[in-house]
């Protein structure tokens, strides 16, 4: 009888935004971490969590600031897009 071959689990990978980074866009974008929660669609208590490195930040989260920071948007104005309808 074969033995089964063990599956590797596989490699969590290292979190693209560090919570460094998580708040220094955060004041880029002039958002408190209680606002960033709902700005972000998330809780203001996650914002909290990414901002101390208590989780991760998700990589949606880090892509979505990274691009509303590089086309040089405020947060009014991206939440404004974010509302539109496509």
């Amino acid at each position: 009888m074969k033995r089964p071959i063990p599956m590797k689990k596989p490699k969590k990978k290292p979190s693209t935004m560090s919570s460094q980074q998580f708040s220094a866009a955060l004041d880029k974008l002039g958002l408190s971490q209680r606002k960033a929660g709902p700005w972000l669609g998330l809780t203001s208590r996650t914002a909290h969590n990414y901002a101390t490195g208590a989780r991760e930040v998700s990589e949606t989260v880090a892509r979505l600031l990274r691009l509303v920071i590089n086309v040089k948007l405020t947060a009014d104005e991206a939440a404004k897009l974010m509302k539109q309808r496509i």
